[in-house]
């Protein structure tokens, strides 16, 4: 009788894509209460709260700034279920979801949680046996979907798990003790390949909002406190970005040989196609911010794979975005794979003229011709130092100057270019 009431005050569920709220009971068939029209007792909150203490404890986040704050009564009814998703970030500052499923008589409806390539099922025997609350808190980046609900009424409160902000992080940390075999490793790196930056990447996925220091998730806070110190000692840059991966390779799904157009069988089981030759792999970072957190403007930085180090190698990353296009006669039979990863990069200071030539030519000509402009500011040992620092850059251009002789297309835009680098060059002679 309780379920028949609420079921008449709740609406249809919808879901999140892109920028749009969709309602689709082929994607997503659950009821739900705002929680403006839900009151928990003193009882409830008093348990949740203890929870929220759990919580913290086996996610390695600060109990002291995680706040836990109602978002939906959800009721999944006989058939009702959501395929895989990931939670968007409702709140700021949100890091978690926490799932409260109340006792009821229900089979079914069993929550998934994947992530990379580890996958969790709960099927909340306790509380579908009608015995006691249980509950499940996860990170907002897990994909993670609802089976369908085979008999009874799955009813359960959802909570948005949020972490206030804190103290800002100072990016001298000599205080914490340099992590050795970490620093040993990255000035192994420095030693043969100074140039290219190294790429941490981080074993969550955080949105541009939720990558700052306050607000990075177990391992990954635990790896930015040993990097800083480590950094500091070799005189390192750190900085965050967005890793994105396009993947483009041969793919047959056994049209190719039959010779006409749309004989291809593909059932959309991206496991089934017969995948060859890359024709594309491109790895670029962007979306830059500096060790406090604060949004850098700075260019794509392309990355090689060998820069990156990962808990799971780049071949084994899963794509959150395949495409396939079968035979059409002209082209085709090809799968494109997007692959995307939050990570913390770091390069010696001393290399900052090669990086930043790495993010395009034009960039990096922009930006020395500013350097060259501030330089005629200063004088005495202060502007020796800056005329320096402006033929290391000049250097770092010429070095990744075109071959004009093998890039004829590009003569135009390197004429324009080599114009205004080469104005500024006598000027470096006084």
């Amino acid at each position: 009788a309780d379920i028949r009431k609420l079921c008449n005050t709740a609406v249809q569920a919808p879901y999140g894509k892109r920028s749009e709220t969709i309602v689709d009971r082929e994607v997503r068939d659950t009821l739900e209460i705002s929680a403006q029209d839900v009151s928990c007792s003193d009882e409830f909150t008093k348990k949740l709260n203890a929870a929220v203490q759990s919580i913290a404890r086996e996610l390695r986040l600060e109990h002291e700034r995680l706040e836990c704050e109602l978002y939906k009564l959800l009721i999944y009814t006989k058939g009702g279920f959501f395929l895989p998703h990931r939670d968007s970030e409702k709140k700021k500052g949100m890091v978690a979801s926490l799932v409260v499923v109340l006792p009821n008589k229900f089979n079914g409806g069993e929550l998934i949680v994947q992530h990379h390539a580890r996958s969790f099922r709960f099927a909340f025997d306790a509380a579908r046996s009608h015995t006691k609350t249980e509950f499940v808190a996860f990170f907002a980046d897990c994909k993670h979907e609802v089976k369908k609900v085979t008999s009874g009424v799955r009813v359960c409160l959802t909570f948005n798990l949020m972490l206030k902000d804190g103290p800002k992080t100072k990016v001298s940390k000599r205080s914490l003790k340099t992590n050795t075999k970490l620093r040993q490793s990255i000035e192994g790196w420095l030693t043969h390949r100074a140039e290219a930056p190294i790429v941490f990447a981080l074993e969550h996925l955080y949105t541009s909002a939720g990558l700052v220091p306050q607000r990075l998730k177990g391992a990954d806070a635990i790896l930015f406190e040993e990097l800083l110190p480590v950094t500091e000692d070799l005189d390192c840059s750190l900085h965050f970005g967005q890793v994105s991966r396009h993947l483009c390779q041969f793919a047959d799904d056994g049209s190719v040989g039959y010779g006409r157009r749309g004989y291809g069988r593909f059932s959309g089981d991206y496991s089934q196609l017969d995948i060859g030759e890359i024709y594309d792999d491109e790895i670029g970072i962007d979306g830059w911010k500096d060790a406090r957190g604060k949004s850098k403007r700075l260019p794509s930085l392309p990355c090689e794979s060998e820069q990156l180090i990962s808990a799971t190698t780049v071949d084994q990353w899963i794509p959150p975005q395949q495409d396939y296009e079968g035979y059409t006669g002209n082209a085709g039979n090809t799968l494109d794979r997007w692959y995307h990863k939050s990570a913390i990069i770091l390069w010696p200071n001393s290399q900052r003229f090669n990086v930043i030539t790495q993010m395009g030519l034009n960039y990096a000509i922009e930006k020395f011709l500013e350097l060259v402009a501030k330089r005629s500011k200063w004088k005495g040992e202060k502007l020796a130092n800056a005329t320096l620092e402006c033929v290391e850059f000049a250097q770092a251009i010429i070095r990744r100057w075109p071959d004009r002789t093998h890039s004829p297309s590009m003569q135009d835009e390197t004429d324009s270019l080599f114009s205004n680098f080469a104005e500024a060059l006598p000027q470096l002679e006084s």
